[in-house]
């Protein structure tokens, strides 16, 4: 019973200290509208491991959630430094992979460019579902955040499935026609999962989608 009050503990501190990071390092609500939940789930994550865990392994799941905080706080304050001025370098796409330990991979990535004399629009990428046994089949979402004058982002969000090799880091990706369609948008979602160490090929010619049926 202590450990799992002490797990509470850490549990409740790490939700406090993203809670002041997000108020210390302010991203636009668009982009607070990927990175927030999914900070919130990695965090919730490491509760339901923890019931499960004995007590040779329960300082692993202290670890996973003690990682959290300053990874997040890094790409918040990455994020932030690449939209402000105009004299920056490209703003490059920033991820995060595996935290720690995490048993099943969830990650992130975010291209927040400037628009001090641009308005270039934003992207982001994030695994919904995982492959499992049951169904070999990634879910990943990509969202592309273009500006509107006076009011918030336009924000298009596209689901985009991945069939991994589970030899290799390789996987076939499978795009919506009305993403391909656009040329810009298409390669930044290349480039995100190559930021990601994860390395596409497009489906051979007649292929069926593996998420359909």
């Amino acid at each position: 019973m202590g450990l799992l009050e002490d797990f509470r503990k850490a549990y409740d501190g790490a939700l406090l200290t993203v809670d002041w990071l997000e108020r210390s390092v302010r991203l636009d609500a668009a982009l607070d509208a990927v990175l927030k939940p999914w900070v919130r789930e990695r965090i919730a994550a490491w509760e339901d491991t923890v019931r499960w865990c004995d007590y040779s392994d329960i300082a692993h799941a202290f670890d996973g959630l003690a990682a959290i905080a300053p990874q997040y706080a890094d790409l918040r304050r990455d994020l932030a430094a690449d939209s402000l001025g105009r004299h920056r370098p490209e703003a490059p796409w920033r991820t995060i992979d595996r935290i720690r330990i995490e048993l099943v991979r969830h990650p992130v990535a975010v291209r927040a460019r400037t628009r001090s004399r641009h308005p270039h629009p934003r992207y982001t990428l994030r695994l919904v579902k995982p492959a499992m046994q049951a169904a070999r089949v990634e879910t990943w979402e990509f969202r592309v955040l273009t500006p509107a004058p006076g009011g918030p982002d336009a924000v298009e969000t596209f689901t985009v499935t991945v069939v991994p090799d589970r030899q290799t880091q390789y996987g076939t990706l499978h795009v919506p026609p009305e993403l391909a369609e656009h040329g810009v948008w298409h390669e930044e979602l290349w480039f995100a999962f190559d930021a990601l160490g994860r390395k596409m090929s497009e489906p051979s010619v007649g292929t069926v989608d593996a998420s359909d049926g």
